[in-house]
């Protein structure tokens, strides 16, 4: 689970950096800005006034020609006739630059229709781009979720399975300490265990043991915390003096039966650290914990559990019935 983590998270940073690098770019629009180039054209009105001054000067010129062969009669029609000629001209010229003017708004007019067209088009596919962004981004997110809980729910099937697998061995552990805690009766002639009243050294301060239950947390035989997986009690022989009062250096206390062993030594014979001892009866009940390693702790001193000890006996004691 730690190397799949692992690499989940090298790949997570791989995705993300790409992700800001996607997110990042710029999408611009290409059309934007477009300028209608015909809304400025104008009528080209030089070549009119050309042909005006034109007109002009050659009307003019028949005047001076003319004017002493005509004489004053002829002079007046002459006149009157290239003024008509120069109210026709006029005409055409206006005539000219209206149509100027109408082929000059038809050219505005299909000019800003095309740059109006082109702008849409490009609003249109910049927000498809985005859209088209957003929609990859998003199944990229998808895929990395439908990934990330794929890999959840292998993980969790595996725990699933050690569980399981644990489930079994312990439940086949408690089935054969079971079949051998039914004789540990004729063993506790023997073997008698922990007076109550004794605390037990757990993680936050002690506990008396009768008060302790499997699934609790003590410290075990080696020093560290282990779980608590059974707990026995026992009904005791007030009148029988069978339990010591151990007293070692530093004025560390141990309460036991004769045969309970303290570091692997049963307390009638242990003399290694002890600076005391004193045997008494008047116990009624006494106690012992099967943990997940030899034992637990009173007072520091590592006291063995004798639950296992005691169902071995008793099951030799079987046997040779």
């Amino acid at each position: 689970m730690e190397d799949n983590k692992a690499y989940r998270e090298e790949q997570q940073a791989r995705v993300d950096s790409q992700k800001q690098q996607y997110r990042a770019f710029e999408f611009t629009n290409p059309f934007e800005g477009m300028e209608n180039v015909f809304e400025d054209v104008t009528v080209s009105q030089e070549a009119a006034r050309f042909q005006m001054e034109q007109g002009r000067q050659q009307r003019t010129d028949i005047m001076a020609s003319l004017s002493g062969a005509a004489g004053a009669s002829g002079i007046a029609g002459l006149a009157q006739s290239l003024a008509q000629q120069g109210t026709m001209q006029a005409r055409q010229v206006s005539a000219d630059i209206a149509q100027q003017e109408a082929a000059n708004q038809q050219l505005i007019a299909q000019g800003a229709s095309q740059a109006d067209m082109l702008e849409r088009q490009g609003a249109a596919a910049v927000q498809g781009a985005r859209f088209g962004r957003e929609a990859t981004m998003y199944a990229g997110e998808l895929g990395e979720l439908a990934g990330a809980r794929a890999a959840e729910q292998a993980a969790f099937g595996n725990q699933m399975g050690a569980l399981g697998m644990g489930a079994s061995n312990a439940a086949s552990r408690q089935s054969s300490t079971n079949q051998l805690l039914a004789s540990t009766v004729m063993a506790k002639v023997y073997v008698s265990c922990i007076p109550r009243g004794i605390h037990i050294d757990c993680i936050d301060g002690t506990i008396a043991i009768e008060d302790i239950n499997p699934g609790d947390i003590v410290i075990g035989y080696n020093g560290d915390p282990v779980k608590v997986l059974q707990k026995h009690e026992y009904l005791e022989n007030p009148d029988a003096e069978r339990f010591y009062k151990v007293t070692f250096k530093d004025n560390k206390v141990v309460n036991v039966c004769d045969m309970h062993k303290i570091n692997g030594v049963a307390a009638k014979d242990i003399t290694e650290g002890v600076v005391n001892k004193e045997v008494y009866a008047g116990v009624e009940f006494s106690y012992d914990l099967l943990t997940e390693d030899a034992g637990y702790r009173i007072n520091g001193i590592p006291v063995n559990s004798m639950i296992e000890e005691m169902a071995c006996l008793a099951a030799e004691l079987l046997k040779d019935k």
